[in-house]
């Protein structure tokens, strides 16, 4: 990406004029999904490859161009001497070569390569299909590891993640540079190898997190001291997920040494009376 990126900035000039044309005729608009398409390039795919698209997003916008006979929102077309590269549109673009459509409309992108990363991520329209939350965080790691000057808080608009996320990547990124080592392309990769370096803390940032979570959403611990309101917690983790409930009870009772009072069978008055006095019941 650092070095496709680098090759095109040295061909565009911020002095060439714009083209006046609204349309391109479809075969002229060359792809670089490593580089512009915000999901990435489609595995095993070619450079010419238009990246990782819905093939049923593509049929409903084909079909929209059948049925209509008019036109979908304009693409976004970066240009580079006499080169038309596709910054954002790659689902309309597929969907005009479905409906054999022969151009194509278009708004040209004004910036620079390096400034139409960032416009791959954040335009939208009404015909744009939205990114899922790995595609976003896949994107960022993309941006980040491929080192290309973007600001964290570029990153953040060209991807859609949050500030911590980006800054979290850029340190994993330094310490793979530390050891002399190549960072994976693949975000979730990445995540892998940090439980399988150190799992121990990774658990505990992980439970960490959850305790945020839980601090946040259902309130402090302190907020639950009578029973009722514990049976009420319990009660809504049964309605989340009977099944993650009853793994929870298990790992619960085994975690705390519970199975002599499971057998003898619990008494929750007991066990109120046994906590009365402590800041918790």
């Amino acid at each position: 990406m650092k070095e496709l990126l680098a090759a095109l900035e040295a061909q565009w000039a911020a002095s060439d004029e714009l083209p006046s044309s609204a349309r391109l005729p479809v075969d002229s608009i060359e792809l670089l999904p490593s580089l512009y398409q915000a999901r990435g390039k489609a595995l095993g795919g070619s450079q010419a490859d238009v990246g990782i698209v819905s093939r049923q997003h593509v049929a409903d916008l084909a079909q929209a161009l059948i049925a209509r006979q008019d036109d979908l929102d304009p693409i976004l077309v970066l240009r580079v001497g006499e080169r038309n590269i596709l910054v954002d549109g790659h689902h309309r673009l597929r969907a005009y070569k479905s409906a054999k459509r022969k151009s194509i409309p278009v708004v040209w992108f004004p910036g620079s390569p390096k400034a139409a990363l960032v416009a791959a991520g954040t335009e939208n329209s009404k015909t744009r299909l939205p990114m899922l939350a790995y595609e976003r965080t896949q994107r960022a790691w993309q941006l980040v590891a491929s080192e290309v000057g973007l600001s964290k808080a570029e990153v953040c608009r060209a991807s859609g993640v949050s500030d911590g996320t980006v800054a979290k990547m850029r340190r994993h990124l330094k310490a793979y540079k530390n050891k002399g080592e190549s960072p994976p392309e693949d975000w979730m990769e990445v995540m892998r190898g940090r439980w399988e370096a150190d799992p121990d803390r990774a658990v505990a940032e992980e439970v960490q997190k959850l305790v945020n979570a839980l601090n946040s959403g259902v309130g402090p611990a302190m907020s639950f001291k009578t029973l009722g309101r514990v049976a009420l917690l319990a009660q809504a983790l049964v309605e989340w997920s009977p099944k993650r409930a009853e793994a929870i009870a298990l790992m619960l009772v085994e975690d705390l040494d519970l199975h002599e009072r499971v057998s003898a069978g619990l008494d929750l008055a007991e066990l109120e009376h046994e906590e009365a006095g402590e800041d918790e019941f």
